[in-house]
């Protein structure tokens, strides 16, 4: 996960991953859940020079789905262990392009596979937002690379909106589930030129 960021969640006690791509002059791109269950929410997170992250943590004042007051958690690589998850959601002119960790099974991976939504939040001075204008897309697989290591889908596609990109059922090629099947890909701009959908 060279070159992601790594984002800690207070309220949720975990830890996101986002990569980013700049698209016509904006940054934007996919965030997905990286480490869970931590004991109280993230707060502070830093890599030391070993590679190893440590997390403060606190769950005073709003609370934490880890459920203690507070915490100091370290995370560190075994060295070998290389879990089966989506690297990266990069969008396509028609759509998106998911890049994998190792190579999928690419008999596990189809059309059917595919679980793609959509939705927006109201930004206003009242605190929060329900998910806003949900839609469920039809979702085509185009193609998987020759290596595995890369699936396109093609989709509707409608700028200001988060799109969830969910794969059911898909393995990679030694047999290990994936283990986080949904990316979540906030939509600022597109690649098509103006005038085009």
């Amino acid at each position: 996960f060279e070159g992601q960021i790594f984002i800690g969640c207070q309220t949720r006690s975990n830890i996101l991953r986002v990569n980013l791509e700049k698209i016509q002059g904006e940054y934007q791109g996919a965030a997905f859940n990286f480490v869970d269950h931590l004991q109280s929410g993230c707060v502070r997170i830093a890599f030391d020079t070993m590679g190893r992250l440590w997390v403060g943590q606190t769950g005073r004042g709003w609370g934490s789905k880890g459920g203690q007051v507070y915490g100091l958690q370290r995370i560190k690589w075994d060295g070998k262990t290389i879990p089966f998850e989506m690297k990266a959601i990069n969008l396509t002119e028609n759509g998106f392009r998911i890049s994998f960790t190792s190579p999928v099974n690419k008999d596990s991976l189809n059309s059917g596979s595919l679980a793609v939504n959509s939705w927006h939040y109201h930004y206003h001075k009242k605190y929060g937002s329900p998910k806003v204008d949900q839609q469920k897309h039809e979702a085509e697989l185009v193609s998987i690379s020759s290596d595995g290591l890369e699936a396109t889908i093609r989709t509707a596609l409608t700028t200001g909106k988060i799109f969830s990109i969910g794969l059911e059922g898909v393995t990679g090629s030694a047999g290990a589930p994936l283990s986080t099947k949904v990316g979540y890909y906030t939509l600022n701009r597109t690649l098509s030129k103006p005038g085009q959908r």
